[in-house]
């Protein structure tokens, strides 16, 4: 132990006399916790607790780490970790007890110790049993609402991009614009519920049967983009000559949803889940529709959710909603007035029912011996978009408009977008051109990023160790930078790869160095809309290649390196990704072998996904620009062979 005490206290020293920052926990000798982890033969499991140990300094063979010292009987027990604890106590397993008193129907609570956030509302009173922590808090929030509606409406020169949740507070102070949005609502309403009065005979019934759920209903008012087919008309509008109806037909529409309060029901084990296609999976169509030349075309079903019968009453008990206390005060509700629900309403939680899962369905001719597809539909929830020959999918989207109540079909023009997962797709000479410009504008306009950018990142903020001028993380940034963060991964993931490797980092500081991560996030907006109009072009040539580009960025100070990779199916990327490797790599040559073999499982993975879909695809290619990591996979086919 004499070498590490040496280099502990020469290492304190130096920080010392130069005022320099160590990455010393504690003093040689001092009393850490940490935490050893033990499998369990007979649960075949972990088991792990805190033990003490004594702190020897930074370890030699461990990057990051440290090494600490115990006495076990008459031997000593070293480990090398990175999980280390200052203190001789032993740390908190569990919250301390935590008292909340909940008004009848709570929408979000706060508890803390010693803080009090400004970005949260909460109508509880909380308080604690035990305080053992000042820095300690949980917390439960609701989804934030964009401030200042109607003054964004209002300033609104060109159709809204991207959908708005609107304070219901501040609905309710132009109460008078959203009545006919309520209306609407309650008119698509009528035939899931069936209308009495309070203590009626009705009632009287339904309460003597027991088990009856009465839940209350509220509003969630919402701006959305208008119906993909008023945007054929925009370029004929002049927008600030509208009246606010045409305004409100050809440049955003208002929402008022009217859901039931399910969370205020028994918890049950009935999945909640609604599955959707992929982002990948619309890219590969996107291919595949530019290189047969098809057509795009979306549109979605209204009030689906409302077509879904009530489970019989010897599965699902009878379920009462009081309406909304806004329908009364317009005169939309009587003042005693209940409903029976007869359909199913959002928000609440039902059993599963006999469904199908499918959100990728082939068109084929059923009398052909070996059938080749002739179209897809995706769906999304209640979203749908048909990839197939412009006449054939007239013909599905009536049929489809005979089963179902659904906004009129929207066709990709050169003049026309379309709009599906967040993606707006145009259709260009010879395939589509996808981009995000509505998302990017909204951005700007919540972060206003100036002045424009050249590149997403810095080289001196572009690290994923704590730096020296990293501040502790608080959870109002904290908070930022998880937004920040979500909204570069929406771009990163779908039509920016270029900005993955920042969107990654973002990711990573997130809970160690928020303050620099909303930095980087800031600089990568200000690149992002600079280059707004940047995207991806879909122009598919080749047959049935599946090509897949590998990299890697070794770390030679010794921490994890950095893999990166894009998979081409038909000269079109389809799945990219940026992150860090999962172990720490000795040389440029054995990260980009790792690198390597990331990709190929990618490339593997993308094909079974294109064969799932009866498309034809060759096997991966593999294209790496290190000799070295080459050289090292062909010695391992070479035993292999052998």
């Amino acid at each position: 132990m004499w070498p590490a005490a040496i280099m502990t206290v020469a290492m304190q020293q130096r920080g010392e006399r130069l005022g320099m920052l160590t990455k010393l926990l504690a003093p040689f000798g001092h009393d850490v916790l940490a935490k050893e982890k033990r499998f369990h033969q007979q649960r075949a499991d972990v088991d792990s607790d805190w033990k003490k140990y004594k702190y020897l300094g930074l370890s030699s063979t461990t990057p990051g780490a440290h090494v600490l010292v115990r006495q076990v009987g008459e031997r000593y027990q070293f480990m090398h970790t990175r999980g280390v604890r200052v203190g001789a106590e032993d740390p908190p397993e569990v919250l301390p007890p935590l008292r909340v008193d909940e008004p009848p129907s709570p929408r979000c609570w706060e508890l803390t110790v010693g803080h009090q956030s400004p970005w949260i509302h909460s109508p509880h009173e909380v308080s604690f049993t035990a305080m053992p922590s000042e820095a300690m808090y949980v917390r439960k929030l609701e989804q934030s609402f964009t401030t200042g509606i109607e003054a964004v409406l209002d300033g609104l020169t060109a159709p809204l991009g991207v959908v708005h949740l609107v304070d219901p507070g501040e609905a309710r102070q132009h109460i008078d614009r959203w009545v006919p949005s309520l209306e609407k609502e309650l008119a698509a309403l009528e035939p899931a519920i069936q209308r009495f009065v309070q203590d009626d005979e009705l009632h009287q019934q339904l309460q003597s049967q027991g088990g009856v759920i009465e839940l209350p209903a509220k509003v969630v008012y919402t701006v959305k983009p208008p119906n993909q087919g008023a945007l054929e008309t925009e370029a004929s509008m002049n927008a600030p000559s509208m009246s606010r109806q045409e305004r409100e037909t050809h440049l955003y529409r208002r929402k008022s949803r009217i859901v039931a309060c399910g969370n205020m029901t028994e918890p049950s084990s009935w999945e909640l889940y609604a599955a959707g296609a992929t982002s990948e999976v619309l890219r590969i169509i996107i291919a595949e529709t530019s290189f047969r030349a098809w057509a795009l075309g979306v549109l979605d079903i209204v009030a689906a959710f409302l077509g879904t019968p009530m489970p019989p009453p010897d599965q699902f008990p009878p379920v009462i909603v009081r309406p909304p206390g806004v329908l009364k005060l317009r005169g939309l509700a009587a003042p005693r007035e209940l409903w029976l629900l007869r359909r199913a309403l959002y928000g609440l939680a039902l059993p599963e029912a006999e469904q199908c899962d499918g959100n990728v369905w082939m068109l084929q001719k059923v009398d052909e011996q070996n059938p080749e597809v002739k179209g897809y539909i995706l769906v999304y929830v209640d979203d749908i978009l048909l990839a197939m020959p412009l006449a054939l999918m007239r013909a599905v989207a009536s049929k489809l408009q005979d089963t179902w109540n659904t906004s009129p079909l929207c066709v990709a023009s050169k003049e026309t977008p379309v709009k599906f997962l967040g993606l707006d797709v145009v259709a260009v000479d010879g395939g589509f051109f996808v981009t995000q410009e509505t998302y990017v504008d909204e951005l700007a306009r919540i972060h206003n990023p100036h002045p424009p950018a050249v590149t997403p990142l810095t080289r001196e903020e572009c690290s994923f160790e704590l730096i020296s001028s990293d501040v502790p993380p608080t959870p109002e940034l904290t908070l930022e930078c998880q937004q920040r963060a979500g909204e570069l991964l929406w771009l990163s993931q779908r039509s920016r790869p270029d900005i993955a490797f920042t969107s990654a980092l973002v990711s990573s500081l997130s809970t160690r160095a928020p303050a620099r991560a909303i930095r980087v996030a800031q600089r990568a907006l200000r690149y992002v809309v600079s280059t707004r109009s940047s995207g991806i072009l879909f122009v598919s040539h080749s047959e049935d290649s599946l090509d897949v580009y590998t990299d890697a960025s070794f770390a030679p100070e010794g921490t994890k390196s950095h893999t990166g990779y894009a998979v081409f199916y038909r000269n079109v990327p389809v799945l990219w990704r940026s992150a860090r490797q999962g172990l720490i790599t000795l040389s440029t040559a054995e990260s980009e072998h790792i690198a390597l073999q990331e990709g190929a499982v990618a490339g593997f993975s993308v094909r079974a996904l294109i064969q799932s879909l009866l498309l034809p695809v060759s096997t991966p290619v593999l294209h790496c620009d290190s000799t070295a990591a080459l050289a090292i996979q062909a010695v391992a086919a070479v035993a292999r062979v052998t």
